[in-house]
């Protein structure tokens, strides 16, 4: 009797590993593909960020257009944006998507008789801290520390020392 419970024992113990190494490989199968087609979408995604970003910001220095037009022409920019984060819900994440959508509802903000430096500065820090989401969602910044572990990279010069510590004292800054 206590080699055939052994026995079932064994058999359901054989299925449970089986299932286990099956569903792993057939996540591992998928996940290349998830991978490419999001780092695509989220390539794309930076790239219509940065687009509206430099119609908003080229809006900022033209003064041939009413206050109206550049409102106008900087909710069409957001709205760009918006639409891709509705086109690609699925495979983009919702916080990044909401925090992008937010930052482009308020641009009319920036176009009053005179440009709200406020509002342009809360624009250009919510475009910021996108980039920064997007690289990090995308699995970019994970890979940046990866390759640069592996070479031991350390790239230099008055510019990039400079850059460090700009960095370093805007961190302070908002801690």
């Amino acid at each position: 009797m206590e080699k055939v419970v052994v026995g079932l024992l064994g058999v359901l113990l054989g299925i449970l590993i089986n299932e286990y190494f099956r569903r792993n490989a057939r996540i591992e199968k998928y996940s290349d593909k998830i991978f490419e087609k999001r780092l695509e979408i989220y390539e794309n995604f930076a790239k219509e960020i940065s687009t509206a970003n430099s119609v908003i910001t080229e809006l900022t220095n033209a003064e041939e257009l009413s206050v109206e037009d550049k409102k106008e022409i900087a909710f069409q920019a957001g709205l760009k944006v918006v639409k891709y984060t509705d086109k690609y819900e699925f495979y983009l994440n919702e916080e990044i998507a909401i925090h992008c959508g937010m930052v482009f509802v308020s641009t009319g903000d920036i176009f009053e008789d005179e440009i709200n430096k406020e509002s342009l500065a809360d624009f250009r820090q919510g475009i910021r801290d996108a980039k920064l989401m997007i690289r990090s969602e995308a699995g970019l910044s994970e890979m940046d520390n990866f390759f640069k572990s592996v070479t031991k990279s350390t790239p230099g010069g008055k510019l990039i020392e400079g850059y460090r510590a700009i960095k370093k004292q805007y961190a302070k800054g908002k801690a």
